[in-house]
């Protein structure tokens, strides 16, 4: 084998090696290609469920103000019986008569408070 055609199976097997990179090179971009499509879809489903999720919260906000109005009341009225409990179990505690407990504020919208009920007593 002389040294022209060693240069001429070089040139073959150089030629060749450029054929497979760039096949190799093509198949990475479709790759990519391939990816990025998936990833623009991802991005359009998650900014759909964005808004959808937006509009659920912008229907919901004004319950949540009223809610929020709602719980104001019970913390007031829960503050209030609750210390005109501890005033009547200090009163009983130091041998004076309790204040009747029907007098007590009841909560708002009928809401039923088990804390601003009398237990029947019971003979034993």
């Amino acid at each position: 084998m002389t040294q022209s055609d060693a240069a001429f199976w070089m040139a073959v097997i150089g030629t060749v090696c450029w054929g497979v990179c760039f096949w190799w090179m093509k198949r990475i971009s479709a790759e990519q290609y391939r990816l990025m499509d998936q990833l623009r879809e991802q991005g359009r489903r998650i900014e759909q469920l964005s808004t959808i999720e937006h509009d659920l919260i912008k229907e919901v906000h004004p319950q949540v103000g009223e809610i929020r109005e709602g719980m104001g009341e019970m913390i007031a009225v829960v503050k209030e019986n609750s210390e005109e409990m501890i005033a009547a179990v200090k009163e009983s505690a130091e041998g004076v008569s309790p204040a009747p407990l029907e007098g007590l504020r009841e909560p708002p919208n009928g809401v039923h408070n088990p804390g601003n009920q009398r237990e029947p007593s019971r003979s034993s």
